[in-house]
């Protein structure tokens, strides 16, 4: 038992190392690439090449990243496990017309579980997403925020 336990464990130890370069590889195309990073977990970027970030970017689990446009992170940013920063969408008026806005996201700014960022939003610095919130307009004051759509309940 104790041998299947250690086994298990070595195993779970190369594991993770090699998720960890799998998903450092996904940004080899960001012109932030070599920058601190830290990765928690196996995490998705769509067009590399538009998705750059300052130092210190925390990304953990299920992190999914469209950068159809632009995408630019400031220093000390973490995206929590499964939010999504979200640079295409539909036109109102057409089923199969797709449009493309950047995001610009400060310093010192966390983005919790599950929150949505969706096309063409600013955020300043020192703001704090919650959990499960949808960030459909430009957050301009900082503070956290909170709801579908994310709304301000306190300064920081």
């Amino acid at each position: 038992m104790k041998l299947l336990n250690r086994l298990h464990f070595l195993f779970f130890r190369v594991y993770r190392r090699l998720n960890f370069y799998f998903c450092k590889s996904q940004l080899i195309y960001s012109p932030s690439y070599g920058k601190k990073l830290e990765i928690h977990g196996a995490f998705e970027v769509i067009h590399p090449e538009n998705f750059t970030y300052g130092d210190f970017l925390s990304i953990n689990g299920g992190v999914y990243i469209n950068a159809g446009a632009m995408i630019t992170l400031g220093d000390n940013v973490s995206l929590s496990a499964k939010c999504m920063l979200i640079t295409k969408g539909l036109l109102p008026d057409s089923m199969n017309e797709h449009f493309s806005e950047a995001i610009t996201i400060g310093s010192n700014v966390q983005i919790g579980a599950g929150a949505i960022i969706l096309p063409g939003v600013n955020i300043v610095d020192g703001v704090l997403i919650g959990a499960g919130s949808v960030v459909a307009k430009d957050i301009e004051v900082p503070g956290i925020y909170v709801g579908a759509p994310a709304k301000r309940i306190s300064c920081l």
